[in-house]
């Protein structure tokens, strides 16, 4: 993302880090541990972004291809949280 950014690709000039913090809503950053958006990218998210949570997976950039079953329930453990969170507020 931010290396196709730097090398003039199609999103160069392209930025949303303005706005990250006006989400509203939970989010899940799901990065590979090789993937192309550098762990100091997805820091500066997670920061930017109201409690938002990161995790890394093993492999490529592709965690929900190259494992989709354990993706499937990080993603699910994430929701669980986020509608318990809602029941108590």
């Amino acid at each position: 993302f931010a290396r196709r950014r730097r090398e003039g690709g199609a999103l160069e000039g392209w930025s949303v880090e303005d706005r990250l913090g006006s989400l509203q809503v939970p989010v899940l950053l799901a990065r590979g541990k090789s993937d192309e958006i550098s762990p100091e990218t997805t820091a500066m998210m997670q920061q930017a972004i109201p409690n938002a949570q990161v995790k890394t997976f093993v492999g490529g950039g592709c965690p929900h291809i190259d494992d989709w079953e354990y993706f499937l329930e990080v993603t699910d453990n994430f929701l669980a949280g986020v509608e318990e969170t809602d029941r108590t507020a």
